[in-house]
C-alpha cells in the first residue's frame, strides 16, 4: 500500500515537472 502511494506521488511529480518544463513562461499565470 505504501509503495503504491509512493509511486502515485512520483508519477504526479514527474507530470508536474514535465508541464513546467514544456510550458512557455507566459502560460504560468494560467496554471497557478
Amino acid at each position: 500500500m505504501k509503495n503504491e502511494n509512493l509511486k502515485a506521488l512520483i508519477d504526479i511529480g514527474s507530470n508536474t515537472v514535465r508541464l513546467v518544463i514544456y510550458s512557455p513562461p507566459y502560460r504560468f499565470p494560467n496554471i497557478f
